[in-house]
């Protein structure tokens, strides 16, 4: 059986041949810090894993992994034998393996998933972390979201901070001041373009990455 298995994190996915989908799927899970689900599975063997390899090669990351996009999303859901309709998202986060290097090299693997999660709030081409009705997240009100006693969120914010994973501004409007957390672009984003006065917050990772 031909199996799509998804990482909407680093918006990749994998094609793969396995007479076993369900156990190659908790393999895979096991040894990837990213969440994974299996998208789909069509019948095929692995002669049809080469055809499909071939037929996306332009969207090719490494090995079996490909840019997870609509074409391959298609494809399964079009096949007869699909054992499952796989939802296609237009404006995915996008979490680049650089900015989860990058992260790796200050924060344990506990952190890097509150910061993922902190992540997934992100909208817009200033990268601004929302609530769910389009209220900017402020320092206190991110709290119970990160889920840290009082004292712990605070040492975090502040390592988030120095490590130029988030940038807090206020901006004042008709007297009113306005508060609101940025997230690091070039760490992750939704937006393929993003406004010049949130990029002018952050250095960009590519240059300062431990090696």
């Amino acid at each position: 059986m031909i199996y799509l298995i998804v990482c909407e994190t680093t918006e990749t996915c994998k094609i793969g041949y396995s007479n076993n989908p369900k156990t190659r799927f908790s393999q895979l899970q096991t040894s990837n810090p990213n969440q994974l689900y299996l998208g789909s599975v069509i019948q095929g063997d692995i002669n049809l894993e080469k055809e499909l390899h071939e037929k996306f090669k332009d969207f090719k990351v490494r090995g079996e992994w490909f840019s997870y996009n609509k074409d391959i999303v298609d494809y399964f859901n079009n096949n007869p034998t699909a054992d499952r309709q796989i939802l296609y998202y237009e404006n995915p986060l996008y979490i680049n393996t650089v900015g989860i290097k990058y992260i790796s090299n200050y924060f344990n693997f506990t952190q890097l998933g509150r910061i993922i999660k902190i992540a997934e709030k992100v909208k817009g081409t200033f990268n601004i972390i929302y609530l769910d009705k389009d209220i900017p997240y402020t320092i206190k009100s991110l709290m119970p979201d990160v889920e840290y006693t009082y004292s712990k969120y605070n040492d975090f914010i502040k390592k988030l901070i120095e490590h130029n994973i988030i940038y807090c501004l206020t901006e004042y409007q008709n007297r009113k001041s306005i508060e609101y957390i940025l997230f690091n672009p070039y760490i992750a984003k939704r937006e393929t373009e993003i406004h010049n006065k949130c990029l002018k917050h952050f250095k960009n990772i590519n240059e300062t990455i431990t090696t």
